[in-house]
């Protein structure tokens, strides 16, 4: 009986680990839990930079009425730089383009508002862009501000005409300042500062190289969009409209 004990032992022995099979399920489910929990985790950091997005067009936009407040009403202007006597443009006295503002704009956000960094979008990162330059536009910023420009948006049938607010006794319903979903079809870059996880971005910066298609082509999801009365709120890109934006034509386009 004993030996018939062994000879059974010896037949069906007791298994000392997992098979092969039962090792590609485990890690097929650790892969499977690992990009659920990552991506709750990606869709939450995006739900808290679009609030601070958010907080931001609303400190953006109560500067402007303080600086409206002290300068007749004028909310702050939207010309960049390059409109001195020195200026060599062609449109100078007008030159502007919603993604920068110059430096008479941030000093007067500085005063106003005590602090510069509202104008700098949670999900925006220069990269290799420029940040500042003096001599021509003044400051890169992370948001399309739309308030004090002078040119003319009507040119392009294929493009939504818009009003810029210049006073506080504008229309209230106006657009003053959004996120700055942008592209630029001469040089050839995309922002899209909002996507369902987070910005898009291409080698840590908000400017991905491309044929500067619009933002929506990229997985822009939507944006902030601040208007004269003060009021915010979140917008699906796909309720958004494309807008010339800056006074270079069609070579700089906004959605908001």
């Amino acid at each position: 009986m004993r030996r018939f004990a062994q000879t059974l032992w010896l037949r069906h022995p007791r298994s000392a680990g997992f098979t092969i099979v039962e090792l590609m399920v485990v890690i097929a489910v650790i892969g499977i839990l690992s990009a659920l929990v990552l991506s709750g985790i990606s869709s939450t950091k995006e739900k808290a930079k679009r609030i601070r997005c958010l907080n931001n067009l609303k400190q953006f936009i109560t500067a402007s009425h303080l600086h409206a407040n002290d300068n007749e009403d004028k909310v702050l202007f939207g010309l960049d730089n390059n409109n001195g006597p020195l200026s060599t443009s062609i449109t100078a006295g007008i030159n502007s383009h919603t993604i920068n503002i110059s430096d008479e704009t941030m000093e007067a956000l500085r005063e106003s508002a005590g602090d510069t960094n509202i104008v700098y979008c949670p999900g925006f990162d220069h990269g290799w862009m420029q940040p500042y330059a003096h001599n021509k536009y003044g400051y890169l910023i992370g948001y399309n501000y739309l308030g004090g420009h002078k040119f003319s948006t009507s040119n392009y049938s294929e493009y939504a005409a818009w009003k810029s607010p210049q006073s506080l006794a504008d229309d209230p319903s106006l657009a003053l300042v959004s996120d700055a979903n942008h592209w630029a079809t001469q040089d050839k870059w995309t922002i899209a500062p909002h996507g369902s996880r987070g910005a898009i971005t291409q080698g840590g910066g908000s400017f991905v190289r491309g044929k500067g298609e619009p933002s929506v082509d990229i997985g822009a999801a939507g944006g902030n969009v601040g208007l004269l009365d003060g009021s915010v709120g979140w917008k699906p890109i796909n309720q958004m409209k494309a807008h010339i934006a800056s006074t270079h034509d069609a070579k700089y386009i906004g959605a908001w």
